[in-house]
C-alpha cells in the first residue's frame, strides 16, 4: 500500500479524495482543521513512512515544508533527480520508437540528469 501525507486541508481535500479513490492510505496535516498531525514535523517523526507527500499549503511556505520532509527523511534533491530521471529513462523504453530514437533519448536524459544534480549540489 503506498502512504500519502497531504499537508493542508484547503485544496489538500481534493487530494486525499483522488489518493483514497486509487486504494491509497492517506495522513493528514492541518493547524485549523481535524487532521491525523497537526504539524508537519510530528507527521515525518511519526512511525509512518511516506511514499508521496503533497504540499497543499501557501506557496510561500512549500520550500520549508519541503525541506522538513527532506530533513526527516534523510534525502534531498539527487535523490528526487534520480526518482525522475529514472522514470524518464523507463518511459523511453516503452515507447515503439525506442529501438530506433533510444540512443539519443538516453543520451539526452543523461544530459538533464548530469546537469540537475550539478545545479542541486
Amino acid at each position: 500500500m503506498i502512504n500519502c501525507l497531504v499537508i493542508g486541508l484547503g485544496i489538500g481535500q481534493l487530494y486525499c479524495s483522488v489518493n483514497k479513490q486509487l486504494g491509497h492510505a492517506v495522513y493528514t496535516v492541518d493547524t485549523t482543521k481535524p487532521a491525523d498531525f497537526t504539524s508537519v514535523e510530528a507527521a515525518v517523526n511519526s512511525d509512518i513512512t511516506f511514499d508521496i507527500v503533497h504540499i497543499c499549503t501557501p506557496n510561500a511556505s512549500h520550500e520549508s515544508i519541503a525541506r522538513t520532509v527532506a530533513a526527516a527523511n534523510d534525502f534531498g534533491p539527487h535523490l528526487i533527480i534520480n526518482k525522475i530521471c529514472d522514470r524518464r529513462e523507463s518511459f523511453y523504453k516503452s515507447l515503439p520508437g525506442f529501438s530506433t530514437f533510444g540512443k539519443g533519448w538516453m543520451n539526452r536524459a543523461e544530459d538533464v540528469r548530469k546537469k540537475a544534480l550539478e545545479m542541486a549540489a
